[in-house]
């Protein structure tokens, strides 16, 4: 890879970070509570949805 290259790269990802890292701190329902109605949705969602988890082994097996 040229350093050119490389470095418009880097800088893309620097961005990327920084952008995303500023989106989380300015979200505007930080700090809110949820409603009670809205604890409960998503209780009962929680307890519908069948929990799969999978072995980090077998994520990093399959994205090498």
């Amino acid at each position: 890879m040229s350093k050119i290259l490389e470095r418009k790269l880097i800088n893309i990802v620097r961005r990327t970070v920084v952008e995303s890292i500023q989106e989380a701190f300015n979200d505007p329902d930080y700090g809110l509570e949820l409603t009670t109605q809205a604890r409960r949705r998503l209780t009962i969602y929680r307890n519908k949805k069948k929990r799969i988890s999978v072995p980090f082994e077998e994520v990093a097996r399959r994205f090498a």
